[in-house]
């Protein structure tokens, strides 16, 4: 990192300007992708870290568009599963707009690089699904549709804390190294929240008991005896927080409106693609998400993508389809469609290709992961459902029993005004878009200062 030469409020980060100063400075760099770079920074008015991307979009179209999507979309979206926009950083005048800066929280990781690095324990996993779920509630009920969600795209913030379920521990008595017969008060309270949880703290008296050393200040007795001690009774607090982001592919799906043709297949990264999409069906719904979390959830539960294909796209144009190497993956797990499970692929050249592979009996998901709750496999069979008709909503994964411990509806808030679809856009040139974005960001301050 550098001071740009002469301009007292530009950082240079592995050769780009930001030209955020004075408010944002101390920038060290994240990561890139095609059209941007993220650095992390000091917010001099608040002292905290955020995120700041630099977008310079307007030398092409599709990423004029990408960038006027997620602006438009996350400048009215507010959720806590869902990354927002805490400002916006461009020139003073539209003919000086190069550049767009995007401020939003900084979050430590991303589901991608925690699978990269450490195993999930099934609390893990079910937290995150329903964190997923929560937030998709909300964009869906916007009448949009994510279409790029992957383990990339989920940031996370990963202190977590643990919390013992001391209503379970009070069924095999829960007592203290007093002996006393009458618990204290505290053992009836709320789970207690173990902040310093390691091996060293934990210790064993001659009765195999297990003993947690330093408890919390709040204890006024010697350390507490638990005696159910186990995986499944530790829960983790809300500070694992997820955060759904990257919604420049994301698009409205208006109910009232025929989208057929609009909506292309050429959307999502490639292994969370759902069927349909590269089926060549152009009328897909909301249950293209579905699948991706579905997707994601196998990979929480072995660290592996489940459809690690190669090629995946139909083209019509073609007398012959290529290799659907995607397809070939799928279908070796789930099975081979029934002809009820084709009647909704339009692509009658699709609908052909498919009925003239030979048939694959499906896999048993206890078979792929034989440690994985039977509830997550039930949830997982519901998502990863061939047929998009009988595919899981979000509403119903939900309620589903394996998110039980957490699924209150009332706390499970969806948007107040979903989008209509005169908010898209569709072929505009990239003039027309810069005078778009320009008008979207008017309602942040533009300024760093």
């Amino acid at each position: 990192m550098a001071e740009g030469a002469g301009r007292p409020n530009v950082e240079v980060v592995r050769g780009q300007s930001f030209e955020v100063g004075p408010r944002y400075s101390g920038l060290q760099y994240i990561g890139e992708g095609a059209y941007g770079m993220v650095c992390s920074a000091v917010d001099q008015t608040t002292g905290k870290r955020i995120a700041i991307k630099k977008i310079s979009p307007f030398e092409h179209q599709t990423y004029c568009q990408r960038t006027l999507r997620e602006i438009k979309i996350l400048r009215r979206f507010k959720h806590e599963n869902v990354i927002g926009i805490e400002n916006i950083i461009r020139s003073a005048s539209i003919d000086e707009m190069k550049d767009v800066y995007i401020v939003q929280c900084l979050m430590e990781t991303d589901l991608y690089k925690l699978l990269k690095t450490q195993q999930l324990s099934n609390d893990h996993v079910c937290y995150f699904l329903y964190q997923i779920l929560r937030g998709l509630k909300y964009i869906h009920s916007a009448n949009v549709l994510h279409r790029d969600l992957k383990p990339s795209n989920l940031l996370l913030n990963t202190t977590c804390d643990l919390k013992v379920k001391l209503s379970l521990l009070l069924k095999t008595p829960l007592t203290c190294c007093t002996e006393t017969s009458n618990p204290p008060t505290y053992c009836s309270t709320p789970p207690v929240i173990l902040r310093d949880l390691k091996p060293s703290n934990l210790l064993l008296n001659t009765t195999c008991d297990l003993k947690i050393s330093n408890p919390p200040t709040y204890c006024s007795t010697p350390p507490v005896i638990l005696r159910d001690l186990k995986p499944s009774n530790l829960l983790l607090n809300t500070t694992c927080d997820l955060k759904i982001c990257d919604f420049g592919l994301a698009r409205v799906a208006d109910p009232e409106h025929d989208h057929t043709g609009f909506l292309t297949e050429y959307v999502a990264t490639r292994w969370y693609r759902a069927p349909e999409i590269m089926l060549n069906s152009k009328g897909y719904t909301k249950s293209i998400d579905i699948w991706s979390v579905g997707c994601i959830l196998a990979e929480m539960l072995n660290n592996r993508p489940i459809f690690p294909g190669k090629h995946c796209i139909l083209n019509p144009a073609k007398s012959c389809p290529p290799d659907l190497d995607q397809i070939s993956h799928i279908l070796g797990v789930v099975g081979s469609p029934s002809s009820e499970d084709l009647s909704w692929i339009i692509n009658e050249k699709a609908r052909s290709y498919l009925t003239s592979l030979p048939y694959k009996a499906k896999v048993p998901w206890n078979r792929i992961f034989p440690k994985a709750d039977s509830h997550a496999l039930n949830l997982l069979d519901r998502m990863l459902t061939f047929n998009p008709h009988k595919r899981i909503t979000v509403e119903e994964a939900l309620a589903h029993e394996y998110l039980s411990q957490y699924y209150d509806p009332d706390d499970e808030p969806i948007a107040s005004e979903p989008f209509k679809f005169d908010t898209e856009l569709d072929d505009l040139p990239k003039e027309k878009l810069k005078e778009m974005i320009w008008e979207e960001t008017k309602f942040f301050s533009h300024q760093s200062k």
